[in-house]
Formats: C-alpha cells, sequence, structure tokens
C-alpha cells in the first residue's frame, strides 16, 4: 500500500532529527496540535505578480482571504516582500509544472510540486517558496532536500536546466517582520548517497513508530488539520 505522510518533499524532510525516537516525537507534536492556516492563496497571488497584476489589486484580494487578523498579517508580509523582489520585472511565461513523487522507501512516496515556473528571455525560472515563519530548513536537513530535489529535476528531461532557487520568508526573530533570503539550489552543499540514505531511513523508523502510537489513540482525541496546498503546510517550524 503507497502512503503519502507529508504534503511536500520539504515538510517531510523538516521533521528530521538524528535519531527515529526523535522524529517520532516530534511527529506526534505535530499531529497532536496541526496548524490552523494555510498559505494556499499565496501562490496564485506569486502567480499574478509574475503575470502582472497591479500589487494594489493583489493586497486587496489578501485582505479578505481570511478573517483572523493574525493570519492576514502573514499573508501581507508575504506579497510584501515579494513585490520588493518581482515588481515590475517582465516575463515571457508562467506555466503549471505536473506534480511528481520521490519514493523516500517502505512504499513511501512524498511529493515534489513546485508551484509553478517561469521564463526570461529563454530561461527557465523555478521558484521555491520556503513559508514558515521561523525555524526554515537548514544545515543538514537544507542539504537533503536540495539533494533529493536535484535528483527529481535531473530525472526531468524539461526541467535539467532550469534555475531553481528557494524564497525563504522567514523572518529574523519573534518581533521582526518577514525578510527575504534567496539560494540557489546550485549553491547548497549536496549530501554524499550514504549520509542520504541514513537520514531517509531515520525518517522513516521516526515516521513508523508514530503510527504505531498514533494506532495506540483513540481517534476521537486526534486533531484533524485544514487542507492545505501542496508546497507549505502551515506557519511555524
Amino acid at each position: 500500500m503507497v502512503q503519502k505522510v507529508a504534503p511536500s518533499l520539504q515538510h517531510y524532510i523538516k521533521g528530521y532529527y538524528e535519531t527515529p525516537e526523535m522524529v517520532c516525537k516530534a511527529r506526534l507534536k505535530f499531529l497532536m496540535s496541526p496548524p490552523q492556516m494555510t498559505y494556499k492563496p499565496l501562490y496564485g497571488v506569486f502567480e499574478d505578480l509574475l503575470k502582472g497584476q497591479p500589487y494594489n489589486e493583489l493586497l486587496a484580494g489578501i485582505l479578505k482571504a481570511d478573517s483572523r487578523d493574525w493570519v492576514v498579517k502573514n499573508y501581507k508580509e508575504v506579497l510584501e516582500r515579494l513585490n520588493e523582489e518581482f515588481a515590475g520585472r517582465s516575463v515571457d511565461y508562467v506555466h503549471a509544472v505536473d506534480p511528481s513523487y520521490y519514493n523516500v522507501g517502505r512504499d513511501t512516496l512524498i511529493p515534489f510540486k513546485p508551484p509553478f515556473i517561469y521564463g526570461v528571455e529563454g530561461q527557465m525560472h523555478l521558484p521555491w517558496l520556503s513559508l514558515w515563519r521561523s525555524a526554515p530548513l537548514s544545515g543538514k536537513r537544507l542539504s537533503l532536500f536540495a539533494t533529493l530535489a536535484q535528483e527529481k529535476l535531473s530525472d526531468s528531461p524539461d526541467l535539467e536546466d532550469v534555475i531553481f532557487k528557494i524564497y525563504d520568508l522567514s523572518a529574523p526573530s519573534k518581533k521582526d517582520d518577514r525578510g527575504l533570503i534567496i539560494t540557489d539550489l546550485k549553491d547548497i552543499p549536496k549530501l554524499a548517497d550514504k549520509e542520504k540514505v541514513t537520514m531517509l531511513e531515520t525518517l522513516q523508523e521516526g515516521y513508523a513508530l508514530a503510527e504505531q502510537e498514533i494506532a495506540k489513540k483513540p481517534k476521537a482525541k486526534t486533531k484533524q488539520p485544514e487542507e492545505h496546498d501542496p508546497n507549505q503546510y502551515g506557519l511555524w517550524g
């Protein structure tokens, strides 16, 4: 039976810790208290921004996307940073990308679904948004994500020459507004195959332990998360 245990590759990797027991503990904590917002509206807004829709129109729409002030504040900060980076940029096209899956082992498939690609003067660009407000992927987690993402690109002839950049929209601290740090995938250190396999095995074992623990708990006690977009799963790290 094929399992899908995370909404995207970066979220699966976000759950990595040094031991399966630590992975299990973090997974259980997440499942018992899942995020209560989605960043799904921002992907359409980002696409419209690249297509040249005026910022004021996009802002007016995003302010109506949710009734909760703290959610709207997050949407607004992200839109402001993206507008600062992309406003006025002329693109030739914006195209959807067919989703694919990374088999991390034991019949577990994790979605790899970029939001879209855009073209400028014959060059394809793939923007990958990291929308955690705190604790974005870093260190070994970031290297694992970069390693697996590079493998997926290499397996896709149409995307082999794409410029893949991660747009990290986290905040330096709880008191600060979000910033924007842009990192090219090719500049992120990749993992040796042995370390990659070891990290994936640790994740697999940790998720399996969590599933065993969940099976012991009454289902009525488990809080169900809202529907989330395929690329971003919540507000925090």
